[in-house]
């Protein structure tokens, strides 16, 4: 043979000859060539091969020679020229055998990596793991039926599973939890009986800090096994639980082995991808020169593919990017929402890169810089997708060694960024129509070609077009695809041309096609989902936007994601393409109206809300709540149970818990913003969202003053107070702090009015203004009773104190803190104040009482999580020991903190390297 054979049975039955793909026929070939090929090398007989064929059927009389007829029609397929006495099916005294290399079969490849990986490290073998398991690119043996090919499908599909699990096993081993959780969700959908996925999804959940969600999968499973094979689970799940519950620190990663993996952020590679292939190669050609530019910038009209493109050329290149791939959508286009703002796509970047919220830079420029540094030596790929304009994306394009920046655009740019450019079109012909087979079937499409090719020339073989009419299609079997096309050419000419200039053919009568076919329901969550203006939304939310019950939401949503007129990028969150959302808002506009639509909208601000103040809650339990909207029985909340639950809802629907803010105001909800603002405020200020969290709260006030209540209007000066205090804006922060001062004060509000004076306390501080900081601390104890309050007041009142050398003043007053946190179940601040009292005991130069001190604080930090206390209290009684001369404490101790500040990506790890250093010499 002059050209190499290849085979795939994990997916379709295929066969290559070089780079051209074989013919093999019918069903019946293919079946007859799946069943040679896994019998890797060895005989298969002829009455195997006929049951293989006809197997559960009725089995023709000519049955042995129509199966030599599929063997030399295969024999010819495969070699043509080639004698049967030297084909690589030779015959058998049986029937035939398959002369193969494993190498040459995808079953083989997998078989190959699967035994290395046995045998290799950790970390070789999550790579070769990796890519035993790309090598599946669809349903095992898809289009051949019959007991035999499902048989095998069960085989192999458990083979695919060992795989899997070791995948994950290692992903956990090694440190990269969320890559194990983005696979470990999908798994445990598809296979809800299959214990271990659940134990390993558990394992993730709880190492990412999701106590509750890992208890909840558990949960589940069990109630599942109970109601439908009346079992309980496994007693290694059940030990697993209950570590959980205990919060047992042996289950997470150790700091000694686990693999410092950079960011894991593409999204998934699209199944079935098609064409493209001398785009494929000319990008793949850029990385080849010496002398290439870092970026390269993938641009086409809309619909035609650049993210779809970008992403699996991003995932084919991925293993020469070791240090990780980022992902950012820049909202360039998306008709509901503006395009992000450079401050807020740094802080994403950064967040990604492991920069902790305390370490986040405020401005523009501190973010710019971080960004710079952090990339300076990193070998990365950066996925910009979206891109509006070259203002929108140049700042994030800084110099790189050895890393690949992608862009996606609807505009070239001209020569305001450098780069080399892969420009997309429509697809040609043969692709476009290889495009409907990927999705239809082969069989299907060659047997209506003309058909097909109808169908993609009225597409305009546009890629989104062509996505949708076979998602149509793909969902009627049975329709011919004359009765599609036919069905299709109804809408053409009728509809205007789409709105989007960049857009050649009539998508519009494409989407309407599709639109018309969804049943009432599906059709007006559809429209209904287009007056959100964040990007994707979970099922809680589009069932309170649509006033329906979650089950019946989840029905419909399945409904318009196999129309492909939703997207589900991430697991249980959905969204539109931008094309599809203009159209939905088209059709919004045209049918509902304004009574739905502000109806719809309320639904969902009750939501947002209620949910928001329930996680509030569980993260800050110990502020003071303001509730001034009390929950209607039909809105729908969040199963939100603990605090690692409420902060992943808080990461999750940020960015749409801050469009609602403004929708809410915009709209003349002055409750629903106020209080959204309101429970917005710790998790902006602990996440480090503070230029975010000044809009968000300047929002927030003006809706209290609006609302006219005294006590509102004054919790809102407050709390924008602190924020302009967070963001450096001093003068604002003064004015508003004692605005709100005065007004809880005529308001009667005692508990607040320390709460402010304490703000104003901690910005004198920072100012170096002891004077005017003791002077407001002492106002904050004046007017607090309750416990926290005073308590807040006393420890900041001590550390200014000590600030000043009155160390022993200092302590009297946190011991009197802490006995005021203990009466009022504060923990946290119990905490903070024993290791305020060990730097001031440490101060006095009483080591032994500071190291107590110290050591109750590291205690309570590593019960309630709070990696970033332990570390900075374990660093303090590094110090101490060291004073007291007890080298092997210090140095375990800084070890400790070391690891920790690594883990968190936090500058100290530098310093306590060098501390370590310092020990050693």
């Amino acid at each position: 043979m002059d050209e190499e054979l290849r085979f795939t049975v994990l997916g379709p039955v295929r066969a290559w000859r070089g780079e051209r793909e074989v013919e093999l026929g019918s069903r019946q070939p293919r079946a007859v060539l799946a069943a040679l090929l896994l019998h890797e090398g060895t005989d298969t007989s002829i009455a195997e091969l006929v049951d293989v064929v006809w197997g559960g059927g009725d089995i023709p009389p000519t049955g042995t020679q129509v199966i030599r007829t599929y063997v030399h029609r295969l024999r010819r397929a495969l070699e043509p020229g080639q004698s049967a006495a030297d084909s690589i099916i030779t015959s058998t005294t049986i029937g035939y055998r398959l002369r193969t290399d494993p190498a040459s079969v995808d079953l083989g490849c997998f078989q190959q990596l699967l035994a290395v990986a046995e045998a290799a490290a950790p970390v070789d073998a999550l790579d070769q793991l990796r890519r035993a398991i790309a090598l599946w690119t669809g349903p095992v043996l898809a289009g051949i039926p019959g007991d035999y090919a499902e048989s095998q499908r069960v085989r192999l599909n458990q083979l695919r599973l060992t795989a899997l699990e070791r995948q994950a096993r290692l992903q956990l081993e090694l440190g990269a939890v969320p890559e194990a959780l983005a696979g470990l969700t999908g798994l445990v959908d598809d296979h809800p009986f299959d214990e271990r996925f659940a134990e390993l999804l558990m394992l993730a959940l709880y190492a990412s800090g999701r106590q509750a969600e890992a208890l909840a999968v558990y949960r589940r499973l069990r109630s599942r096994l109970a109601e439908e094979l009346g079992t309980n689970p496994g007693q290694e799940l059940r030990t697993l639980q209950d570590r959980i519950i205990r919060a047992d620190p042996d289950l997470l990663p150790s700091a000694s082995t686990t693999l410092v993996a950079g960011p894991a952020q593409l999204p998934a590679d699209h199944y079935g991808f098609a064409g493209r292939q001398p785009e494929l190669a000319a990008a793949t050609a850029i990385l080849e020169r010496p002398d290439r530019e870092p970026t390269v910038l993938v641009t086409g009209m809309a619909g035609v593919g650049k993210t779809t493109f970008a992403v699996h050329w991003a995932h084919a290149i991925a293993d020469r990017f070791p240090d990780g791939q980022l992902y950012l959508n820049l909202r360039g286009f998306d008709p509901a929402r503006p395009a992000m703002p450079t401050e807020e796509a740094f802080f994403l970047v950064l967040e990604a890169l492991g920069v902790p919220p305390q370490e986040m830079p405020k401005d523009l420029d501190g973010r710019a810089a971080t960004y710079e540094r952090l990339l300076a030596n990193r070998r990365i790929l950066v996925l910009l997708d979206n891109a509006r304009d070259a203002e929108q994306v140049a700042p994030l394009l800084v110099g790189t060694t050895g890393g690949l920046f992608v862009v996606t655009s609807r505009h070239q740019f001209g020569g305001s960024v450098r780069g080399a450019v892969i420009a997309l079109d429509v697809l040609p012909p043969v692709e476009a129509i290889e495009f409907l087979g990927g999705r239809l079937g082969d069989q299907r499409v060659r047997q209506e070609q003309s058909a097909a090719a109808a169908i993609a020339e009225r597409c305009g073989r546009l890629p989104l077009a062509l996505a949708v009419v076979a998602a149509r299609a793909a969902l009627n079997p049975a329709f011919r695809l004359t009765d599609i096309l036919a069905e299709l050419d109804e809408s053409l000419g009728r509809l205007d041309a789409f709105a989007d200039a960049d857009v050649a053919v009539d998508v519009r009568a494409v989407f309407s096609w599709s639109y018309r076919a969804l049943p009432p329901p599906a059709a007006a969550v559809f429209r209904l989902m287009s007056e959100l203006p964040w990007t994707t939304s979970n099922l809680v939310t589009i069932s309170s936007l649509a006033g329906g019950a979650i089950p019946v939401t989840e029905v419909l949503v399945a409904e318009l994601t196999a129309a492909h007129l939703l997207l589900e990028p991430v697991p249980g969150r959905f969204g539109y393409h931008d094309l599809v959302r203009a159209y939905a808002m088209e059709q919004l506009e045209a049918v509902d109206s304004v009574d739905v639509r502000r109806a719809a909208l309320v639904h969902v601000l009750d939501h947002f809300v209620q949910t928001a103040k329930v996680a509030e809650a569980l993260v800050n339990p110990h502020r003071p709540a303001v509730d001034i909207m009390p929950r209607r029985p039909e809105t729908l909340v969040d199963d939100i149970a603990d605090r690692p639950s409420a902060w992943a809802w808080f990461i999750a629907e940020y960015t749409a818990l801050v469009s609602a803010v403004r929708d809410a105001a915009r709209n003349g909800y002055d409750e629903h913003a106020w209080q959204l603002a309101w429970a917005l405020d710790t998790f902006q200020y602990r996440g480090g969202h503070w230029r975010e969290a000044v809009d968000v709260q300047r929002t927030g006030l003006a809706a209290a003053e609006r609302m006219g209540d005294m006590h509102l209007k004054a919790v809102a000066q407050y709390t924008l107070g602190k924020t302009y205090i967070d963001v450096g804006e001093r003068d604002a922060a003064r004015d508003l702090l004692e605005k709100a001062v005065a007004g809880f004060r005529q308001a009667g509000s005692e508990e607040a009015e320390s709460s402010a004076y304490v703000a104003l306390g901690n910005m004198y501080s920072d100012e170096g203004r002891s004077a005017e900081a003791v002077q407001n601390y002492q106002e904050a104890l004046r007017h607090g009773s309750e416990p926290i309050a005073r308590a807040t007041a006393m420890n900041n009142l001590a550390n200014e104190y000590s600030t000043l050398g009155d160390h022993e003043l200092a302590v009297t007053m946190l011991l009197q803190a802490i006995e005021l946190w203990q009466a009022a179940g504060d923990r946290h601040g119990e905490a903070n104040s024993w290791d305020s009292l060990g730097h001031a005991q440490q101060m006095l130069g009483d080591l032994p009482a500071a190291a107590t001190w110290y050591l109750r604080a590291i205690d309570a930090f590593r019960e309630l999580g709070d990696r970033y206390n332990e570390a900075m209290s374990l660093a303090n009684y590094g110090d101490n020991r060291v004073s007291l001369h007890d080298l092997a404490a210090a140095r375990e101790a800084w070890q400790r903190a070391l690891e920790l500040f690594a883990e968190l990506r936090h500058p100290m790890a530098g310093k306590l390297e060098q501390k370590l250093s310092s020990l050693a010499g």
